[in-house]
């Protein structure tokens, strides 16, 4: 568990429900009823399992952006 505070987006017009996020970052991501996934707990997850989360998004649907600070976070490649 981190203490900052991430706020995490998933881009329903991308996100295909390959569910490549559950496997990085377990915790903060579920899918929904239309079987795209939904961040519902980013701040249980750290930083490293979010970003992989990123990294892992075949359709780069997804965005994690740290609120004190409102710098969008990427991954190292």
């Amino acid at each position: 568990m981190t203490d900052r505070k991430y706020l995490v987006t998933v881009d329903h017009e991308l996100c295909v429900g390959n569910a490549t996020c559950l496997r990085a970052a377990p915790r903060a991501f579920e899918l929904n009823e239309g079987g795209q996934s939904e961040a519902v707990a980013p701040d249980t997850e750290t930083r490293e399992n979010l970003l992989e989360a990123v990294l892992l998004c075949p359709m780069n649907a997804i965005s994690v952006t740290e609120v004190e600070t409102g710098q969008r976070l990427e991954p190292e490649a």
